[in-house]
């Protein structure tokens, strides 16, 4: 019904609520509730987070239509290439 519009919105609602939910994590202490409130906020940003890749997948059929399988390939590597150089960008000293 809403097309490539609706996908991004909900899309760029994820990854809004995706980073309400860490700020919220990131705000947390023993004097705001301690690790309950901070699972609670972890398994939130989680759900999020399921929704942001869910939501990335709903965009490709609408990218480049006549080459979907190239296209499907490259967004499910990229995730598995992202993680990869964020490791070795993060723990390269550790």
């Amino acid at each position: 019904r809403w097309g490539m519009q609706g996908r991004l919105w909900v899309h760029f609602l994820a990854l809004f609520w995706e980073a309400i939910c860490l700020f919220i994590f990131g705000c947390i202490d023993n004097s705001t509730g301690g690790w309950p409130a901070a699972l609670v906020a972890l398994i939130f940003f989680s759900i999020f987070v399921n929704m942001a890749e869910g939501t990335s997948y709903a965009i490709v059929p609408f990218m480049i239509p006549q080459d979907l399988a190239i296209v499907s390939a490259v967004v499910g590597a990229g995730g598995t290439a992202g993680a990869v150089i964020a490791t070795w960008a993060f723990y390269k000293y550790v």
